[in-house]
């Protein structure tokens, strides 16, 4: 597997846990690495096309992805890429003599497919939201790598509901629906 196998697939993990924890600042970083490989889908298999498009693609990204339409065609652009990385896989029955059964399991022809097929059977495997570094949480509400990268996070979290709010747009943050209404007259 290379490093741009092992960059998408931690990415790919880290937008996952991203959109189940619904935080737009792990999800902005983590799309913004899948999307340059989103683009390679069409920049068919000329080498100097291809690193154009993932330039161009890494920069379009930075600037719309606070577009809501643009998240949602992005949402099935990456289920595409998934699925097109894991439709090599197969269901398959073997015989565990330890077990004297029979049980399912998934054929895998390489490592980026079984790698792709365990980030969406497995939760145990985690990004961290701050680092993006990949570890094996000791518990299962552990998060972050560390607690000084979940404090960093949070308070990246903070700052950017924050600046959503000053800019008047509504904002989820912590599970509270905000609105930023503008001090008028002097007195909020």
């Amino acid at each position: 597997m290379s490093a741009d196998d092992v960059k998408l697939v931690v990415a790919v993990l880290g937008l996952r846990q991203a959109y189940d924890a619904k935080d737009p600042v792990a999800m902005k970083n983590a799309f913004q690495v899948v999307y340059p490989y989103l683009a390679d889908r069409w920049a068919g298999q000329d080498p100097e096309n291809k690193e154009q498009a993932r330039k161009m693609a890494e920069a379009e990204s930075r600037s719309i992805f606070g577009d809501a339409g643009f998240q949602a065609s992005a949402r099935v652009k990456i289920s595409q890429l998934v699925t097109r990385y894991i439709e090599a896989a197969r269901l398959v029955w073997y015989f565990y003599p330890p077990a004297q059964r029979f049980l399912p399991a998934a054929y895998c022809p390489d490592f980026l497919t079984a790698a792709f097929l365990t980030i969406f059977m497995s939760s145990s495997l985690h990004v961290c939201p701050h680092c993006g570094k990949m570890f094996f949480p000791v518990k299962t509400n552990v998060n972050y790598c560390c607690p000084a990268h979940r404090e960093a996070h949070r308070i990246a979290r903070w700052r950017a509901a924050k600046k959503e709010l000053e800019q008047g747009k509504s904002v989820r943050y912590m599970g509270i629906q905000k609105k930023y209404q503008k001090e008028k007259g002097g007195t909020a």
